[in-house]
């Protein structure tokens, strides 16, 4: 894509944090994407690659737009 500044593989963001309750430990809840990409206007958008949206994906992508408003999320099928 034409204008890109910096372009990442698989980069991981952490939907939910770990956390222990009642001695039990849970660990965190990550969302792995496809690409990053920065563009020279300081845009950032998280790309995905799928043959459909599955039913994972459509909850992530929920929790990923809750704790990331500042980045743009596309689906690419």
């Amino acid at each position: 894509m034409a204008g890109e500044l910096d372009f990442e593989l698989q980069p991981k963001f952490t939907l939910i944090e770990g956390f222990e309750k009642n001695g039990k430990k849970y660990r965190p809840t990550h969302y792995i994407a496809d690409f990053l990409i920065t563009y020279r206007d300081g845009r950032k958008v998280v790309v995905d690659v799928k043959g459909f949206e599955t039913k994972d994906f459509k909850i992530k992508a929920k929790l990923f737009n809750q704790r990331y408003p500042e980045l743009e999320l596309r689906l690419v099928k």
